[in-house]
């Protein structure tokens, strides 16, 4: 069973998990640049590190617990960094957190959730990627919201601690944005309802291949 051949984001600024909860079946086979890296089975140049850290902080600790390493690929993103995935690269992960079990989840580890979807928007969000998909956007958080004031009241704080955090967290974004190093097209081809790949390039393909040959 897959439970993740990489982190993307659709136009309602929910990331998923490609390929999660999919019977392996060989079909992610091919070498792709990916948006982002699930943390449970991520290798990291120490130099990206160091170039997209905050205050020198690589996870942002504000996040607490949940989406840090998605606020991480899409700083990354910003800042001109690729994220490849590699097929013969395997990893174990007992995953528990999961949109379909959120009722069994500690209120927590749900209301931080909520926190971290808007903390991590604040920080990375510009505002041609929100005009291309503001209706998306706006029935999502529509949804969230509505859910927190009617079945998951224990989520509300999320918003108190946005508030607290805000001024903070947009120091946060002004940093993020100075050292922006993409265009706006670039990041918008991201954001689709289906899981966006790039071919890596030859080069690169043949040479992981053969320093795969050579281990096994």
């Amino acid at each position: 069973m897959v439970d993740s051949t990489g982190i993307y984001f659709n136009p309602m600024l929910r990331h998923l998990d490609r390929g999660n909860r999919e019977v392996d079946n060989g079909h992610y086979l091919q070498y792709e640049y990916v948006f982002g890296a699930t943390a449970a089975a991520a290798l990291y140049r120490r130099t990206m590190i160091e170039d997209i850290a905050l205050e020198g902080e690589f996870f942002d600790t504000d996040f607490f617990a949940y989406r840090e390493d998605a606020d991480v690929a899409w700083r990354a993103q910003l800042m001109g960094w690729k994220c490849l995935y590699v097929p013969f690269a395997r990893g174990y992960h007992v995953r528990k957190v999961l949109p379909r079990n959120r009722r069994a989840l500690p209120p927590e580890i749900n209301m931080h959730s909520v926190k971290n979807r808007f903390l991590m928007r604040i920080k990375n969000i510009s505002g041609d990627l929100y005009w291309r998909n503001w209706l998306s956007i706006t029935v999502r958080d529509f949804a969230v919201v509505a859910c927190c004031l009617l079945r998951e009241q224990t989520s509300l704080k999320a918003f108190w601690l946005l508030a607290r955090s805000f001024k903070h967290t947009l120091l946060k974004r002004r940093m993020v944005q100075a050292r922006r190093r993409v265009d706006n097209d670039y990041m918008a081809s991201w954001f689709r309802y289906a899981p966006v790949t790039r071919q890596a390039p030859r080069k690169m393909i043949r040479t992981l291949s053969r320093s795969e040959a050579a281990r096994t």
